[in-house]
C-alpha cells in the first residue's frame, strides 16, 4: 500500500443480468453502491482526514481532505449514477465514458489537457473482466501510448499478474494475498493520480469488478534484456467486520533500501 492520503481500495461490484451486443460486452447493472456510506478517513501518518458527503441518492458528492498544509476537494458527477466527471478544487479534473454499463475511457479535462494531459482506455475479454488498460499522455504533438498494463487473474477471479509494458520498460506487478471480502463504492476512495506507483490496480474500472483488497504485492523491473529486479513490497492488514472496512495497516520496503520502511494506518468511520 501507498503512504498517500489518496488511498484506493476495492469495493464489490453488482453483475446484473446479461446479454451481449456486437462489442463481445456484456451488458451489466449501472449502479454500483456500496452498503455503507463513509464519514470520514483518518490518515495517521499524514495528520489528514478525509470528511465525505453524499447525494441524496447515496452517491458520493463531495471528499474533502483537511490537511493544515494543503487542503483540497474532489468533486463528482453521475448519470444514472454511473460516474461521468470529477473535479479538484473547483477545475475539471477527468470525464468517464462507458459502453453497457463498462467504463471504456477516462480523459483528463483540465485546461492544460491538450498539451499536458492524459487518456485511459480500457478493453474487456468476453466474461467482463478488465484485460487491458492502455495509458496514453499527451504534448503539444498529440496522444501518445505510454504504458499498456495485461492482466492476468487467479481461479477466484481475482487479478494474479498485471504485466506492464512502456519505454523498453516492464513491470511485473504480483499480488500474492488478498483481505477478506469488504463493501466499497469504487469513487469514494479512487486514487486522482494516474502517475501512482499502483494505478494499475487502483483504477476504477479494476475497482468495480472486485470485493477484496489485496493484501501483499510484489513490484519487479526489467529494462531492455535485464533479468527482472524487485523494486517494492507492500504488506497490509485489515479489521474487517460484517464486509465494513474499519482499520488498514500497511508497510512498504525498498529492495535498494529495506531498513527504510514506510508505514501507515487508517482508520475508517462511517455515517
Amino acid at each position: 500500500m501507498r503512504s498517500s492520503v489518496a488511498i484506493v481500495l476495492f469495493f464489490t461490484i453488482l453483475l446484473g443480468s446479461c446479454s451481449k451486443d456486437k462489442s463481445g460486452l456484456q451488458a451489466i447493472a449501472p449502479t454500483h453502491m456500496s452498503s455503507y456510506l463513509l464519514d470520514k478517513v483518518e490518515f495517521k501518518n499524514s495528520n489528514t482526514t478525509a470528511i465525505y458527503s453524499y447525494n441524496a441518492d447515496s452517491t458520493l458528492a463531495e471528499v474533502f481532505y483537511n490537511n493544515e498544509l494543503a487542503p483540497s476537494f474532489t468533486a463528482y458527477a453521475y448519470a444514472d449514477k454511473q460516474l461521468t466527471r470529477t473535479a479538484v478544487n473547483g477545475e475539471p479534473a477527468a470525464i468517464y465514458s462507458y459502453t453497457n454499463g463498462y467504463l471504456t475511457t477516462v480523459t483528463s479535462s483540465g485546461k492544460d489537457s491538450a498539451t499536458n494531459g492524459y487518456k485511459l482506455v480500457f478493453s474487456y475479454a468476453p466474461n467482463g473482466m478488465l484485460e487491458e488498460m492502455q495509458y496514453f499522455t499527451a504534448d503539444s504533438s498529440g496522444m501518445h501510448l505510454h504504458t499498456t498494463h495485461l492482466y492476468q487473474y487467479n481461479i477466484d477471479g481475482l487479478p494474479a499478474k498485471i504485466t506492464s509494458i512502456g519505454n523498453s520498460v516492464v513491470t511485473t506487478t504480483v499480488i500474492h494475498g488478498y483481505s477478506e471480502e469488504c463493501d466499497f463504492d469504487a469513487a469514494s476512495l479512487m486514487g486522482p493520480a494516474v502517475s501512482d506507483d499502483l494505478y494499475m490496480i487502483y483504477n476504477y474500472s479494476l475497482l468495480t469488478q472486485l470485493n477484496r483488497l489485496p493484501a501483499e504485492i510484489v513490484v519487479s523491473r526489467a529494462e531492455g534484456r535485464n533479468a527482472a529486479v524487485v523494486e517494492r513490497k507492500y504488506n497490509a492488514s485489515f479489521t474487517i467486520t460484517n464486509r465494513k472496512l474499519e482499520k488498514i495497516k500497511s508497510v512498504t520496503t525498498y529492495s535498494a533500501h529495506p531498513s527504510n520502511e514506510e508505514g501507515d494506518e487508517w482508520v475508517f468511520h462511517y455515517k
